[in-house]
């Protein structure tokens, strides 16, 4: 019996006929309804972008001491590896972002099969991390593929440019605490010729990342998400310049997706509603996550991630991490280049107290900081950084908020780097749920689409919530003035310093509309075989894949 529904649960992929086919969350229930499309009353003729996302479960990380309540083959490769590759052929995505992906050249080799053009970033000091993909025959990648670094906010406080207090952590928190070693990984995708969305996009910025994981470290997690969302407005600051005709800020779209570990409603799921883009020029001291020349493996015809822009900043981690990347390149994949951010000549590394010793009795040196000197470029964007974190955190960190009222203001600067655009994000499912609420649910006009998330889209033995998600950009707010760091007027004028056509404060919506997601298992099909949680002989992963199909809006509709 067990071996039929197995056998079931592998071929419910594509099946024809039908808008999603016969997609499971998970890529494996072979009970799951078909979707009929038409519910979410899109025009059928309507050119159509599915995004997916998944977290796939790292195999380093697939031990019976994480999870004790999986059995048989539900944790080993060769029997989870298939079961994933099945679940990512079902989505039909024309682009995707992985979250904890190690075997690489597994996953380089089945992209590559299925038609994929990829970018992986490992996160520092690990061998598995995030990868973004786009089908080569849909888009092209107009720029090298960027990434940040999200250990850069520990070396801002080890030099002073904000305190863990702003962040409502208390004073003289190490600046350590805040290393956990997130990542963020952003493309600029334009869509090719005879794609349908080029009618309606110039180009799609997409940002994927995985936030630190432990409930009990808010302040850890708005952090990152203030830096992942500070970098990709800069990315789209590029993307802009590139691609986009003055005044149509909107035929540049934007989309998040990834594991923010952040149930709907917390901080971090907040912060990553709102994207601040910078004026041209006001961006100069980008950090390797906006330089792509910070060990970012790439594959494909495309911009090779390795070639850093003159003068960028790179991440503090950057040396180490060059180091360790280039002795384990796969084949076909394009190396990076060695970082330049750091002046080490005649520069003695600093003693860190508390960061514990390195071998040959070397001084103490924790690996996140840099040894040496910052360049100016690197320790503009680390005050860019620390402004930004100190704007973010008052507004949805309470303790935050105290400190700030406490201290009378700010403590160690200002907080409110300059911006012409203003992005809303909106979550797909979140959209999805709302339109798909019974009759009745005006009443709950007043929620935020926070209500409307799926039960969960993560079920372990002890824990289970919704913490992935796919967002896309729902509206731009062109600003008429532009606030500098000083409090004067930076000069932008009516229409948002041209980036947005329409007056000063008149938001533009984006030509699309999330139309079908990817349903979500219920607790009995998770449970069909006896299991108490995921990963499990029919879901591969501890996560449930997502995926948001996107209808876009042409002109003449």
């Amino acid at each position: 019996m067990l071996a039929l529904l197995l056998i079931l649960a592998l071929h419910c992929l594509d099946a024809p006929g039908s808008a999603l086919g016969e997609v499971r969350a998970g890529g494996s229930n072979a009970s799951r309804v078909t979707v009929d499309m038409s519910a979410a009353g899109e025009a059928a003729d309507m050119p159509r972008l599915r995004v997916g996302s998944y977290n796939v479960l790292a195999q380093c990380l697939a031990k019976s001491s994480y999870f004790p309540t999986s059995r048989g083959t539900a944790l080993k490769w060769k029997h989870r590896f298939p079961r994933l590759c099945k679940t990512l052929e079902g989505l039909r995505s024309s682009i995707l972002v992985l979250s904890e992906v190690d075997e690489i050249d597994s996953y380089a080799a089945f992209l590559r099969e299925q038609g994929y053009e990829f970018t992986f970033k490992p996160k520092p000091g690990k061998r598995w991390g995030s990868l973004m993909a786009w089908k080569a025959a849909e888009f092209e990648l107009v720029q090298a593929t960027s990434s940040c670094d999200m250990n850069d906010l520990p070396v801002a406080m080890h030099h002073g440019l904000i305190s863990s207090a702003e962040l409502g952590d208390g004073v003289g928190v190490d600046p350590a605490h805040y290393a956990r070693d997130g990542v963020g990984i952003y493309s600029v995708l334009r869509p090719r010729e005879g794609n349908p969305l080029a009618a309606a996009f110039d180009a799609l910025v997409v940002g994927g990342t995985h936030l630190y994981w432990n409930p009990a470290h808010a302040a850890v997690k708005v952090a990152q998400a203030a830096q992942f969302t500070l970098c990709l407005g800069d990315v789209v600051a590029r993307a802009l310049t590139l691609t986009s005709p003055p005044g149509q800020a909107t035929r540049v779209g934007v989309l998040i997706a990834g594991d923010m570990n952040s149930t709907p409603g917390d901080p971090a799921y907040a912060v990553l509603h709102q994207v601040r883009v910078p004026p041209a020029g006001a961006a100069t001291g980008l950090a390797a996550a906006v330089s792509g020349g910070d060990g970012a493996l790439s594959s494909g015809s495309g911009p090779a991630s390795g070639a850093a822009e003159p003068g960028a900043a790179a991440s503090a981690g950057g040396a180490w991490e060059w180091d360790r990347m280039t002795s384990d390149v796969p084949a076909g994949m394009t190396a990076p280049a060695p970082p330049a951010h750091l002046s080490m000549a005649g520069v003695p590394p600093p003693s860190v107290a508390g960061a514990g010793s390195t071998p040959m009795g070397a001084p103490e040196h924790p690996r996140w900081l840099p040894v040496g000197a910052l360049t100016p470029a690197y320790e503009a964007w680390l005050r860019r950084l620390a402004a930004e974190v100190r704007r973010i955190a008052p507004l949805y960190l309470p303790s935050a908020a105290a400190a700030v009222a406490a201290a009378g203001g700010y403590v160690s600067g200002e907080a409110d780097p300059p911006h012409c655009l203003e992005i809303q994000m909106r979550s797909s499912y979140g959209a999805m749920g709302r339109a798909r609420a019974p009759p009745g649910a005006e009443l709950f006009a007043g929620l935020s689409d926070a209500a409307f998330e799926p039960a969960f889209t993560t079920k372990t033995h002890d824990w289970q919530g919704c913490i992935d998600y796919i967002f896309y950009s729902h509206a731009a707010l062109p600003l008429s003035t532009v606030v500098d760091g000083g409090g004067g007027d930076a000069g932008w004028t009516e229409g948002g310093c041209g980036a947005c056509a329409g007056g000063p404060h008149e938001a533009r919506y984006y030509p699309w509309s999330v139309s079908d997601v990817l349903p979500m298992p219920t607790l009995e099909e998770v449970s069909r075989l006896g299991d108490v949680g995921m990963p499990s002989e029919i879901f591969p992963s501890d996560h449930c894949p997502l995926m948001a199909e996107m209808a876009v809006h042409l002109a003449d509709e």
